[in-house]
C-alpha cells in the first residue's frame, strides 16, 4: 500500500469534534441498522464516515460508492473490491448488473469483517437506484449508509428510508465554537503559524462552525501568515480527518 498523500495526512491530523455522532453511527451499525446521514452542504458528512472507517477498520470494512452513478457501475465497484483480479467489462457490458450481482454473496463470504456500504452524495432517487438498495438490503450482512442532500424532499426521503428500513436519520449541524477553536489552534500548530487568540477567535466567528468554510478560511489565512519554524514532517503524521467535505 502506498503512503497517503500529504493533504490526506494533514486532513487526518486535523479532525475535530463529532464524538456524539460517531458513537451514534457505530451504535446503529452494531445494532444491525442502516442509516441516513443528511445536513447542509459542507457539514462533513462524508468526512465523518471516512474517519469512522479508519477508527473501525479492525472490525468493519467500509466501501464508498458514488451515489450519482448507475446501479451497474455501483455493482461493478463492489465486485472490484472483493474480486480485483476479475476482468473488467468493456464499454458494452456482456451481462446486465442483475446478472453480475449474483457473484457478490459468495465473495462476501470471504470477508471476515462486518461490511458497511456508503452510498455517497445521493441527490436523485430513481427506481433502478431503489432496486439496487433493495438488493443490498437483501444480502443481510451488509449495512447501508446513505449520504443525502437536503433538497431530496420529504416524500422521496421517506420512500428511501422505507426501502432500507430500519434506517434512522442523522442530521449533521455546525461544530461548536470550542471545536472550531481547537481546529484552528491545531492548524496553526501543524503549520508553524503565530496566530494569537484574537486571530483564532476571528476565524471561529467568521466560519460559524461550518467545516468546509473552516478549512478554506484556514488555507486563506495561512497564505497571509508568515510561518515560524515549521516542522519538516508536519503533514505526514497520521490521524483523523477534519470536517471539510460534504
Amino acid at each position: 500500500m502506498s503512503a497517503p498523500e500529504p493533504e490526506t495526512s494533514l486532513r487526518q491530523a486535523l479532525f475535530v469534534g463529532r464524538e456524539k455522532e460517531s458513537v451514534r453511527i457505530q451504535s446503529e451499525l452494531e445494532a444491525g441498522h442502516n442509516l441516513m446521514l443528511t445536513g447542509p452542504f459542507g457539514m462533513g458528512r462524508t468526512t465523518l464516515l471516512h474517519h469512522l472507517a479508519r477508527e473501525l477498520k479492525p472490525t468493519w470494512r467500509f466501501v464508498f460508492l458514488d451515489g450519482s452513478q448507475t446501479p451497474g457501475s455501483l455493482c461493478e465497484r463492489l465486485l472490484e473490491v472483493w474480486a480485483p483480479e476479475r476482468p473488467r467489462p468493456g464499454r458494452k457490458r456482456a451481462h446486465p448488473w442483475t446478472v453480475e450481482r449474483r457473484l457478490l454473496p459468495g465473495l462476501l463470504d470471504r470477508e471476515p469483517r462486518a461490511v458497511a456500504v456508503v452510498l455517497d452524495d445521493l441527490g436523485k432517487v430513481t427506481h433502478p437506484k431503489l432496486d439496487f438498495l433493495r438488493w443490498l438490503q437483501s444480502l443481510g450482512r451488509v449495512r447501508i449508509l446513505v449520504v443525502t442532500e437536503r433538497f431530496l424532499g420529504e416524500s422521496l426521503e421517506m420512500h428511501l428510508r422505507a426501502v432500507i428500513y430500519p434506517a434512522p436519520r442523522l442530521v449533521l449541524g455546525p461544530l461548536s465554537e470550542g471545536q472550531a477553536k481547537a481546529f484552528f489552534e491545531r492548524w496553526a500548530q501543524v503549520h508553524g503559524l503565530d496566530w494569537d487568540s484574537g486571530a483564532i477567535h476571528g476565524l471561529v466567528l467568521a466560519t460559524r462552525g461550518y467545516p468546509t468554510g473552516m478549512w478554506e478560511a484556514a488555507q486563506g489565512a495561512t497564505a497571509l501568515s508568515p510561518p515560524r519554524d515549521r516542522p519538516v514532517n508536519a503533514v505526514a503524521h497520521p490521524g483523523p480527518i477534519p470536517e471539510s467535505e460534504g
